[in-house]
């Protein structure tokens, strides 16, 4: 899962920057400024969820240890 904060062109914001990276944080997921109008971040955007994708198929492929060592969390979410 990747959280995506649109709009990053506009002087003012409905969610403050922070609060969003605080939000992430706290799922543990990567945190993206985008803007649909300049494309600044689009790009990434896709290719971080891409990443994430691919990291969640090679833990599912390759399960932690029984004691949990080696343990991440999964979290992909496709939408």
């Amino acid at each position: 899962m990747v959280l995506v904060g649109n709009k990053c062109d506009l002087p003012s914001r409905t969610v403050d920057t922070r609060q969003a990276q605080e939000l992430a944080r706290s799922y543990g997921i990567p945190y993206i400024e985008t803007s649909a109008k300049t494309r600044q971040g689009v790009e990434d955007a896709f290719y971080t969820l891409v990443r994430e994708i691919r990291q969640h198929k090679l833990r599912k492929l390759n399960p932690p240890d029984e004691s949990g060592q080696d343990c991440m969390s999964c979290r992909c979410v496709v939408s």
